[in-house]
């Protein structure tokens, strides 16, 4: 059993890295964790569809919005197309999947 110190230290050290993650990028991997966890849910909905094929759309729904979004920045000229943000979408959609298998 990890007692106090031990689990408060990793706390801190969990928030420092945390802290250093910009809002932005946060962000991306939140609504990306979510847009899987919805399309997954609407495709349970379908009962003639396996669930690992379920798992596969949701994902592939997720990636396709997370591009479309970079697309439509890169459009705009106070944005631009961001690698880290398709990355921390993507991180967010692996988290989504992981949470929903354990």
């Amino acid at each position: 059993m990890i007692n106090n110190s031990v689990m408060n230290k990793i706390i801190e050290k969990l928030l420092g890295v945390l802290g250093k993650i910009p809002n932005d990028k946060l962000l991306h991997f939140t609504i990306s964790l979510i847009i899987f966890e919805i399309s997954f849910k609407l495709l349970n909905l379908i009962k003639s569809i396996d669930i690992n094929s379920k798992y596969i759309i949701a994902a592939f729904i997720t990636v396709f919005v997370i591009i479309c979004k970079e697309i439509y920045d890169s459009s705009k000229k106070e944005h631009s197309f961001e690698l880290l943000d398709i990355i921390s979408g993507v991180i967010g959609l692996l988290v989504g999947y992981l949470i929903m298998i354990i």
